[in-house]
């Protein structure tokens, strides 16, 4: 994992099965990759997307299927 967080996390939402994983790994896990700038499975408009949002304060999107 990078060594700086890129972003305060401000509202976090996260869908019912992200909830499930990260009761099931008794962790925040996917969070702190979040938080980080590993996004997971994204699309690349997704990654250039969030490049820009996080020097515009915009909402940012990550997707994991495991962890």
């Amino acid at each position: 994992m990078d060594t700086e967080v890129l972003f305060e996390l401000g509202e976090i939402v996260v869908t019912p099965k992200a909830l499930q994983m990260i009761r099931h790994a008794g962790s925040i896990f996917p969070l702190n990759c979040h938080a980080y700038g590993k996004r997971g499975v994204i699309s690349e408009a997704d990654w250039k997307l969030n490049d820009w949002a996080i020097s515009h304060g915009e909402r940012l999107v990550s997707s994991y299927s495991e962890i």
